[in-house]
């Protein structure tokens, strides 16, 4: 290949090298080969969609989107999450993005692709609603609840203002009627609990839309992670799983990824929520929090706990494929549930 010649293709087996590289230049970030196939090869439902644009011998653009289905009124649609657009500094300007995308989403349609969907940033986001027929659903909302004061007071100040907020949580979770109850107990663990799958799949049955979750997803997302670490905090009654809130240490915060209730019971979520920010009390965390959007039980669980809420930074857009039912629901943001572990960045 002559150094200045330009094309494009589909990935084949050895280009990841070219793409980390690429990766690192772009986001200045430290991605190796094993995270890069656990996200993108490893995933179960598929491997992802990748398309790359060339320069002589160096990959300077990637459109790509990772296999991750939906859920569709508990019906699993084929759908991927665009994420990891980039193009090289010196090669913008030339029509990469959105000639990748073009291939990508026709590849993606062949293998039955219903839908692509994303959490752009502030440079792919007007390709993609200019020029890519993706549509602007909703911000996420963000909520977050001061465990300490380390920032503010310091040492041993922060000490005692941390005992008086798990004080105060004690006594609110004293309070709730529900933790009278002699039939449940909370557990926090590294493993997701065993029933899970029949949880997620009956939780599946009464989302409109959310991303498709199953015991093989959630496995794949949290407990085989290559970098990170997670926390399920669950809850049970007479031994049966009925709400998992699944959490991730960063430095000195808490991120809450997911909030799953077998039947959205705000005071057992309530009560779970309360042992969750116990549990993360008693580590050196100084605050949790959460990003999220649904139809007001998330709002809800979050006002009950006096959270502090605001807008996220996170936008979730997309498009769909199709000419049906599922179309007609897909633009209507009260019909979604999304969390932080939705992202490609928790």
């Amino acid at each position: 290949m002559n150094r200045n010649d330009e094309n494009m293709r589909e990935y084949t087996e050895g280009d990841e090298k070219g793409i980390i590289k690429l990766h690192n230049d772009v986001f200045l970030s430290d991605l190796d080969v094993h995270r890069w196939k656990w996200q993108f090869f490893e995933h179960p439902k598929g491997k992802s969609w990748i398309h790359l644009a060339w320069s002589g011998p160096e990959i300077v653009a990637q459109y790509c989107m990772m296999r991750n289905h939906l859920n569709f009124n508990g019906n699993e649609i084929t759908a991927g999450q665009s994420c990891d657009t980039m193009v090289r500094m010196d090669q913008r300007g030339k029509g990469w993005f959105t000639k990748l995308a073009g291939m990508n989403y026709e590849v993606a349609k062949q293998y039955g692709a219903q839908a692509v969907f994303g959490f752009p940033n502030r440079n792919s986001y007007p390709g993609l609603i200019r020029h890519l027929n993706w549509i602007r659903l909703f911000n996420l909302k963000y909520y977050y609840y001061r465990l300490g004061y380390e920032k503010v007071v310091g040492g041993r100040a922060n000490v005692v203002l941390r005992y008086f907020v798990k004080l105060k949580i004690e006594l609110e979770r004293q309070l709730n009627f529900f933790y009278r109850r002699k039939d449940y107990e909370m557990l926090t663990t590294e493993k997701i609990p065993l029933d899970a799958d029949d949880f997620v799949n009956e939780i599946n049955t009464y989302e409109v839309l959310s991303v498709w979750k199953d015991l093989a997803y959630l496995k794949w997302r949290y407990e085989n992670h290559p970098h990170n670490k997670y926390l399920f905090h669950s809850l049970k009654i007479q031994g049966k799983s009925e709400c998992i809130i699944i959490t991730k240490v960063n430095n000195n915060n808490v991120h809450i990824c997911e909030i799953l209730n077998r039947t959205k019971n705000l005071l057992q979520t309530l009560i779970l929520l309360y042992h969750t920010i116990v549990f993360s009390i008693n580590t050196q965390a100084q605050i949790i929090d959460f990003h999220g959007h649904d139809n007001g039980f998330f709002n809800s669980l979050f006002q009950l706990a006096k959270f502090k809420n605001g807008i996220s930074n996170y936008v979730f857009c997309g498009r769909s494929f199709q000419d049906n039912r599922f179309n007609d629901t897909f633009p209507l943001p009260n019909n979604w549930t999304i969390s932080l572990g939705d992202t490609d960045v928790a």
